[in-house]
This record gives C-alpha cells, structure tokens and sequence, in this order.
C-alpha cells in the first residue's frame, strides 16, 4: 500500500502571505498515528463535531436536547454550534428540516496527534503510514486565530489554510481630502479582519469604513464601551446609561452602526433631514441629495454600501424600518467569541434596537456579520417586503464614480 501524507501551505487571510512558524497539529486514531515517529498520545475521549443531521425542525435548544445533550453541556454546544454551522441564524437560531447541520459526538477511540511547523513559505508537511482515516487539523500561529477542521487522509492530501490575524489596531494616518475621522482605538481586543485581496489598494477612507465597521462586531455594551466618547454620544443606548436596568441601556441599533462608522472614517452624514442619525429612515434614498440608489440586481457593491428595507411596521410616516452596512468578505473571532469563518461568506454589519423575543429573552443585543446573498437580499432580514441597495455620493467619488 502506498504512503500517506498531509501537506499544504498556511498563509495570512488579509493578503495571503505566508505564516512562517505556526503550529501544524494533526490528531487522529491512535492506530493509524500512535507508531509513527513522533507521535504522542492523547489522553481522554474526544469530542468531534462529525456527525451530521438533516431533516429536524426546531431551536437550538431542542437541537441540543435531542442530540446533544449526552455528550455536550448547552453552553459550550450554544457557543460552538454557531462556528460549526454558520448557516444557522444569530438571533433566532433554529433547524430547518431541509438543511444539514454538524452536531457533536464523543469518538472513544484512542487518539495520538503529529506536530510540526510551517516553514518560511508557509508550508508543511508529515509523512503518515498506510491506513485512511479522518483527522483533526489544529493550527496555531502568535497573533493568529486558531484554527481547527477536519481532514480526509486517503492519499497524498493537500490542505492549505488561511489564519485570521488578531486585530492589532494602530491610530491611521492623516488622509488627504479626509474629513475629520476618529482613530481607531488602540489595544483594544478584536479579531476580526477584512478577507477582501483588494483591502490594501483601497482607498484610506474606505478601509476605515472596513476597520471600524469589525471593530464593532459584539455584544452591545461591550462594543459601546470600546467606543471613544464621541462615537457613543451617537448611539441610541447613549440616552440611557442613568439606569443600568433598562432595556436600551447601552444599546446600538440598526442606523447607530451605520452613522457611527461612516462618521468615523470622516463621511458627511449630515443630511438635515427630520430623522435623526439613528433611525433607519434617516438613509431612505428618496428626496436625499448625499445618497445615490444602485439597482439592486447589479453586482456593484462598495464597502460603506448602505441596505435600507422596508416597509416601517409600526410608524406610516416612515417607509424604512432597517438598515445594514456592507463592508465586503471577513473573517476571524469578534470580541464577544461569536466566529466567522471565510466559509460562512460573511460581508453585511447588522445591528438591532433591542427588542423581546418570542419566549421574553432580550434580543438584539449585539453587532453580527451577515452574509449578503441569503439573508439580505433573499430573505430581506426575514420580516421586510423590499431592500434597496445605497451609497455615500461622496463615497462613490472616491471610486470615480
């Protein structure tokens, strides 16, 4: 039988340059690893997220409760189910029947991982015998995300990888033609980053709007509390941090993130119109000299791209009843441990006035990544009847458009 092997290349996802000196961990049957040189044993039973389900219908909760729940305590399974199925939705998670999904499994099978490390190109290698099986890949870089998924080993098996680099945020450099943007602040965690090859050729005022809109992904209060003074007097929870108890202390809603991070990277916002900066109808295109609506069927998207949807439920004065931003493909852990990998097709913003949920849980208590295709353009943020598609003319110009 021939020899088995497992190799790649390990490059950084912002720009694809190779990550020298990462730790390349492969785990598996003890069989098939435990008499290769340098192997080492792995002590207890493993749990692998290799079992797949389809046709359940229900929440997370009782996803957890009829499969998971033997093997998996509903914390870490809530936490973990979200990065293993990043189709599932971040407010209301639940099964739909016609779906797959990834759920855990304790594999009793003894263990034995190899360890090597990435060369100056980025590249790996080890030398595995005879026998196919399925592995664990566990990769490990300083100032890197980890990363952990499962590999086929039936051959000469080739499995390159792209690490999220940790957000290490340094004051941006005065900009030409810039108005007065807010530096990002400093030593601030957050793992996010942009996946999008072009970020480096991209105008600064536009990679601002990149930067500040990841910086914003997390639970609400944490986010608020990473803004400097001037960007949270423009949220909505700002009105109420006096009582710590109420619903909307601290809260970011839908139109907050979009004003604060276009006011950040130093756009003009400042429309005149009767809405304020955090209502959603404050970006309704119709009647607003500073925005130009783009057609919604053209594959035309900028970062600081505005989706308006519609109509407002509640107010007849209002049409739009949300706002997203789009800031194009990312990747990496926010602050709050909530995932994103590049699989996941990540490249909305969306945030939420927190509001009851169907069972009284608060919801929409954190800023989250959407991707564009399913859940802003076919799904319309699941509750709204149109979206359209809008953009900064001062944005645009930067563009020459």
């Amino acid at each position: 039988m021939s020899q088995l092997s497992l190799a790649g290349r390990i490059v950084r996802s912002t720009d694809y340059e190779p990550v020298a000196g990462a730790t390349v961990a492969l785990s598996g049957p003890a069989e098939e690893l435990g008499a290769l040189a340098g192997a080492q044993p792995q002590a207890g039973a493993h749990l692998a997220w290799t079992r797949t389900v389809s046709g359940f219908d229900g929440d997370l909760y009782s996803a957890w409760e009829h499969f998971a729940r033997d093997v998996i305590a509903w914390p870490e399974f809530r936490t973990a189910a979200r990065s293993f199925n990043p189709h599932l939705d971040e407010d209301e998670p639940r099964f739909e029947a016609e779906l797959v999904y990834s759920l855990p499994e304790l594999d009793p099978v003894a263990r034995a991982a190899l360890t090597t490390s990435s060369d100056d190109e980025g590249r790996y290698a080890l030398a595995l015998g005879v026998t196919p099986f399925i592995g664990e890949l566990q990769i490990t870089a300083p100032g890197y995300a980890a990363l952990a998924l499962l590999v086929a080993v039936n051959g000469a098996a080739i499995q390159s990888v792209a690490l999220n680099p940790l957000l290490e945020v340094e004051a941006p450099a005065p900009v030409l033609g810039e108005a007065e943007a807010t530096p990002l602040p400093a030593n601030v965690p957050g793992g996010v980053r942009s996946a999008r090859p072009d970020y480096a050729t991209l105008p600064r005022q536009i990679q601002l709007v990149i930067d500040w809109g990841l910086f914003m992904l997390g639970d609400d209060q944490a986010v608020f509390n990473a803004l400097p003074a001037n960007l949270q007097s423009m949220c909505h929870g700002a009105k109420y941090l006096a009582d710590p108890t109420h619903r909307y202390h601290k809260d970011i809603c839908c139109a907050d993130l979009v004003s604060v991070v276009l006011k950040a990277a130093g756009f003009d916002i400042a429309f005149g119109n009767q809405w304020g900066p955090s209502a959603a109808q404050y970006y309704y295109p119709d009647g607003n000299p500073k925005l130009v609506e783009i057609p919604i069927d053209q594959n035309d998207w900028l970062p600081g791209d505005i989706l308006v949807y519609g109509p407002h439920n509640s107010d007849p004065k209002r049409q739009a009843g949300h706002v997203n931003l789009y800031v194009g493909s990312f990747a990496g852990t926010d602050r709050s441990s909530i995932a994103y990998p590049l699989s996941g097709k990540f490249e909305v913003l969306d945030a939420s006035i927190d509001f009851p949920g169907k069972d009284g849980k608060e919801m929409g208590t954190s800023v989250k990544g959407r991707d564009l295709a399913v859940y802003c353009l076919a799904k319309k943020a699941w509750v709204y009847k149109w979206v359209r598609h809008v953009r900064l003319k001062e944005a645009a110009a930067l563009f020459g458009r």
